[in-house]
């Protein structure tokens, strides 16, 4: 029985191919599994180690080479079948006079993606510059496809990239891309249009977690969490990535917040001259609403929500104080704190501020009345460190506030104290018995209760040492009682008595 022309054609190509090889003296056998491709070559051993490639043989006795070379038929689906295949794979194509020509298949594969979709085949453009002859250019040409990967410069970034490539063929829906860390993987997942969703089950480990992620999910703002559990589902990519069993997981929510400035301006109609004071924020947009939330590291931790899902519309104003930032040095030199503490005195006595809010030159004013603001208590722990900062520059004390530091009552009563004594103002103080070493009368003193005391006072904020100042303390209405202590004396207040720092 004789062979038909093509088989003929295709017998005769595929035996010239492996003479190539054979003269070469690299192994040559045909592929046992038999999905097409019709040898099976492992090239020099001493240069590549034992690396094999695959080759499929297109033969046609009426090829002939032009200017623009010549074709090669192959289905859609080979090729798509090349491009998952981990071994090279290269198509030969052999002309009427003899001449055989060779292209990779994965790399024009790759280059042509959206060629390669769908049934059917297509012709693919062979360089005649390619010929198989040419055994230097060939092996050239194989030193990068087959060198050891840790000699490759690049090899993990193209191999990530393709790692991308594979798990984006998952789902049409979703991009990936991959990145390593380590011995790890990352993935960022991106999805191909907008609108697109998919459930997800989380476990939080506490009512605190879950009310931050409902604030991430309801007013846009970022959030970071660990989670007891969680799983997504509704995509076959997520299987491969095992994300839809239930696993500990942590959850980074970023957005992006339209920048913005908020101007808080002491007084409920203030004055073109009343004290501001300015905040760098972000604004973030959610499902119910939208927040306002002040930028970076910055001594004012300001933030506004506004609550739509109300009828009407609730909007939640929170203005707190980073003490953390008064535990890295000198409160002396605490950055932004003066400013701070100026407006907050303000708006104390203005019993009340105006919010001045511009983003992209579009402007609201919110007036808030301290009555109705739980800021108050906020404003006066301002008040009073700024007072506190004052003291400490004026005593040239570097003083620094360790972290948690909480100021009690008595805190607050001697800062207020020294503060009025340091701005020049008398101060009435409550001194029922009082020791002292030395005692100066005043000269135009009436009666013999009415003494006049130089002391070094010693001061106390949390239990710490500021530093000390010298203060004279008129006593009125005292009377002087032994003290067993050499060289001192008591002064005991009697009834009507009043002490004054002067």
């Amino acid at each position: 029985m004789d062979l038909p022309q093509n088989m003929r054609t295709g017998e005769l190509a595929e035996l010239a191919t492996k003479q190539m090889f054979v003269a070469w003296g690299w192994a040559t056998a045909e592929d046992g599994q038999d999905i097409g491709y019709d040898l099976f070559v492992q090239p020099d051993s001493s240069r590549y180690k034992g690396q094999r490639f695959l080759v499929q043989v297109k033969g046609k006795g009426t090829a002939r080479p032009s200017r623009r070379g010549i074709t090669a038929p192959l289905k859609k689906a080979r090729l798509r079948q090349c491009l998952a295949n981990p071994h090279p794979v290269f198509i030969v194509r052999s002309t009427a006079d003899g001449v055989l020509y060779w292209l990779h298949a994965q790399r024009w594969a790759e280059s042509n993606r959206d060629r390669i979709e769908g049934e059917g085949k297509i012709s693919l453009g062979m360089d005649i510059a390619q010929r198989l002859e040419d055994k230097d250019a060939f092996m050239a040409y194989l030193d990068k496809v087959l060198a050891p990967i840790e000699t490759v410069h690049g090899a993990v970034a193209e191999l990530a990239r393709k790692r991308g490539q594979y798990l984006s063929s998952f789902d049409p829906r979703l991009s990936v891309a991959v990145s390593t860390h380590g011995e790890s993987e990352t993935y960022t997942l991106m999805a191909a249009q907008a609108g697109f969703s998919v459930p997800i089950e989380m476990v939080h480990r506490d009512l605190e977690n879950a009310a931050a992620m409902e604030d991430a999910l309801k007013f846009g703002l970022p959030v970071s969490m660990e989670l007891e559990g969680m799983k997504v589902s509704g995509s076959p990519l997520f299987s491969e990535l095992q994300l839809d069993q239930l696993q500990p997981a942590k959850v980074d929510i970023h957005r992006d917040g339209k920048p913005g400035t908020v101007t808080l301006v002491a007084g409920v109609s203030p004055a073109m001259s009343a004290p501001s004071m300015e905040i760098a924020v972000d604004a973030y947009h959610g499902t119910a609403g939208a927040t306002m939330r002040s930028r970076g590291l910055t001594s004012a931790m300001f933030e506004l929500r506004v609550d739509l899902s109300n009828d009407p519309p609730r909007s939640i104003f929170k203005l707190g104080l980073d003490m953390s930032q008064f535990s890295n040095g000198p409160l002396a030199r605490a950055p932004g704190l003066a400013e701070f503490g100026t407006w907050a005195t303000a708006a104390l006595l203005e019993d009340g501020f105006v919010l001045d809010t511009s983003f992209s030159r579009t402007r609201t004013v919110w007036p808030l009345s301290n009555t109705k603001s739980p800021a108050r208590g906020m404003l006066r722990l301002v008040r009073d460190l700024c007072r506190l900062q004052c003291i400490t520059r004026q005593l040239k004390s570097d003083f620094t506030l360790p972290p948690g530091t909480r100021l009690v009552a008595d805190d607050i009563t001697a800062i207020g104290m020294l503060y009025n004594v340091l701005s020049g103002r008398k101060v009435a103080a409550e001194l029922p018995e009082f020791r002292v070493e030395g005692i100066v009368d005043f000269p135009d003193r009436a009666t013999d209760s009415t003494y006049c005391c130089k002391v070094n006072h010693a001061v106390l904020i949390a239990g710490m040492v500021v530093g000390t100042i010298p203060l004279l303390i008129k006593l009125i209405d005292y009377e002087r009682i032994d003290s067993p202590v050499e060289g001192s004396m008591i002064l005991r207040g009697i009834d009507g008595s009043s002490a004054t720092i002067v």
